[in-house]
């Protein structure tokens, strides 16, 4: 009897046991309904698994949702965390040497190409090359027969020499390159040149007034170019009392053995006593002014050359007006531009190798030929033929 009441006991035992486990089986389950009273017990297990549940949907579900209701916020802030994570631009910028030593700052403005083109080679070059006569591109008179030096009339009274001819003896002697300005009446004086063949030499006459009694009032010996500048605004005469010989080279009132330039706006006249007015043993260039030559043998004479591009020229002569007579070279008288008006006892002009009258205004009256030569080229409306 008492085993059979102890095996009752513990199969009471037993059962309740099982039926323990089973009921905490059942709590671990997850509650999709209410929640019963019987699982109270175990609340709070279910209860922490619960919430770590909805803490990871709480972390979770804010992007999808953010993403499927906003996608504008997503894409901004996408853009702002590349920003933030490769800052492509920003470095670009920072670690640039443009940024960092900007243009501005640069030494290219303070060298313009332009300024070096134009100032520092163009400039000295035609200061340079003034009389080269090869076509270099940077001299604009390389192709043309006279020079920048010709065509420049300028002249500095503070570092010239002044000459008075008023206190002038009967000779003044030159014998080094240099500008000098001659003024005042001379009334038995010579300008004598004897410089070496590199000198310029730069005469002004400012109001003068040379007479010479013996023989040419401006006489060049040696030098490299006599340039003789007629001021603005000035009046000048120069006159030779000489009787007339054979060397008709070397008897001209002004004379020169080499290149002989005229310019400036000045007035000149020369009174030639029946020599010859104008004379050089090379070229002459009469680039501007207001000349008169008057009781001349040969008004201009340039053994090599003779040429006329400006001014105002006017001949009286018992000979040719214009002439050059080298047979060996050159050989040639050129009007480019300016008047020349001719009154002469022979030919208007003569010349060896050639004439040319391409611009300007040439009016000849003569007892001789209007022009002798062979080749003689006259451009349209630029030679008229005076009774």
């Amino acid at each position: 009897m008492k085993k059979t009441v102890k095996n009752k006991f513990f199969a009471s035992a037993l059962l309740a046991l099982i039926l323990a486990f089973s009921l905490s089986a059942c709590s671990d389950k997850p509650d999709t309904g209410a929640p019963s009273s019987d699982a109270a017990p175990s609340g709070d297990i279910s209860a922490e698994s619960a919430a770590s549940d909805i803490s990871s949907t709480d972390g979770a579900a804010p992007v999808s949702s953010e993403t499927d209701s906003d996608p504008d916020v997503v894409s901004d802030i996408n853009a702002s965390e590349d920003v933030e994570s490769e800052p492509v631009g920003s470095e670009d910028v920072s670690s640039s040497p443009v940024s960092s030593q900007p243009i501005s700052s640069q030494p290219i403005s303070s060298q313009p190409v332009s300024s070096q083109s134009v100032s520092s080679e163009a400039v000295s070059s035609a200061a340079v090359s003034s009389d080269s006569t090869s076509s270099t591109g940077d001299d604009p008179y390389a192709d043309l027969p006279y020079s920048a030096y010709d065509v420049d009339e300028s002249f500095d009274e503070g570092s010239a020499v002044t000459i008075d001819l008023s206190t002038a003896g009967s000779k003044i002697n030159i014998t080094q390159t240099g500008t000098y300005i001659l003024s005042g009446t001379a009334e038995n004086t010579q300008i004598y040149i004897n410089a070496t063949k590199d000198d310029h030499i730069q005469l002004v006459l400012k109001n003068a007034d040379i007479t010479c009694l013996t023989g040419s009032p401006v006489y060049s010996n040696s030098a490299d170019k006599l340039k003789i500048t007629l001021a603005p605004g000035t009046v000048n005469t120069v006159t030779t009392k000489a009787s007339s010989t054979a060397e008709i080279d070397s008897n001209a009132c002004i004379y020169s053995k080499d290149d002989l330039t005229i310019n400036g706006s000045g007035k000149l006249t020369v009174n030639a006593n029946q020599n010859n007015g104008i004379g050089s043993k090379d070229d002459i260039r009469i680039i501007n002014g207001n000349i008169t030559v008057s009781d001349a043998k040969n008004g201009v004479k340039g053994k090599d050359s003779v040429l006329i591009t400006g001014g105002s020229l006017t001949v009286k002569c018992s000979k040719d007006g214009l002439k050059s007579s080298n047979e060996e070279k050159k050989g040639t008288v050129t009007v480019s531009g300016g008047s020349v008006d001719i009154d002469a006892g022979d030919d208007g002009l003569q010349a060896t190798a050639g004439i040319a009258i391409s611009g300007g205004k040439v009016s000849v009256k003569s007892e001789g030929k209007v022009t002798n030569c062979e080749k003689v080229t006259v451009a349209p409306g630029c030679l008229t033929v005076a009774d």
